[in-house]
């Protein structure tokens, strides 16, 4: 029995040698076969989707990516220059803001100077006070309110999140750049040139500046609807408080 078994052994081992060899004889044949035809290598071997190869030597001509034309994909793609879309954000988190400085103001400032302040000084001082709260709401949330609910993304090429020097200098350009400092007719050459610079140049200056980069994504009915409704609403409240104050004038007899 251990002869027989000895003697299986070597059979076996003699076996296991000759098929070693025959791989190795196979897998170097395939090498040399691969180096005088460097495509085969490519057409043999799986490659990820988006791989590309150079049809001569087989070598990759760009890097390996996954596709990502997915539904999703494709369900959020819009067009990357959309100036009203941001100039809706920036007024809805306008609006959201003057409310909350108004009860501010109202519980902080005597009701006499309320009274003798004009309307157009609190605009300004509202549209310049934005430029703090703004910019802390970027460095510490990434977002603001009229950028979340029109989809709108900022970020700084290469990082993941935005210092709040940055945001600082950010919506101090936009407060004089885009909205000229809530001076009436200088707003409005300032809105129309830093739209017309974002249609010619696919970017605004001061996002070109600060190295920012602005992506949108589809808003969706619901999204827009709140918006526009929110936005009329709180319009037609500041039309209602002037008629409101125009009949409270005293009337000289």
């Amino acid at each position: 029995m251990v002869l027989v078994g000895s003697v299986g052994c070597r059979t076996v081992r003699q076996r296991v040698r000759r098929i070693n060899c025959h791989d190795a004889d196979s897998h170097s044949e395939t090498a040399r076969e691969q180096k005088r035809n460097p495509v085969l290598l490519a057409l043999r071997s799986p490659a990820e989707d988006g791989a590309i190869f150079c049809t001569k030597c087989g070598s990759a001509v760009l890097p390996s990516a996954r596709l990502t034309n997915t539904h999703e994909a494709a369900a959020d793609a819009v067009p990357q220059v959309r100036p009203w879309v941001r100039y809706w954000a920036r007024m809805f988190d306008l609006a959201v803001y003057t409310l909350f400085f108004g009860v501010l103001i109202g519980i902080f400032l005597p009701e006499t100077v309320l009274e003798n302040t004009s309307g157009l000084a609190l605009d300004i001082l509202v549209l310049f006070t934005w430029i703090f709260f703004e910019s802390l709401l970027l460095a510490f949330v990434g977002t603001t309110p009229g950028k979340a609910l029109f989809r709108i993304r900022l970020r700084i090429q290469g990082c993941d999140s935005i210092p709040f020097l940055n945001a600082f200098y950010r919506s101090l350009r936009v407060w004089w750049r885009g909205f000229g400092a809530g001076l009436p007719l200088v707003s409005v050459f300032t809105l129309w040139h830093a739209e017309t610079v974002l249609e010619e140049d696919g970017i605004t200056s001061w996002d070109k500046d600060g190295v920012f980069e602005v992506t949108y994504k589809k808003i969706g009915i619901f999204r827009a609807a709140f918006g526009v409704v929110f936005l009329v609403l709180f319009h037609g409240l500041i039309v209602f408080e002037m008629i409101r104050d125009f009949q409270n004038l005293p009337l000289d007899h």
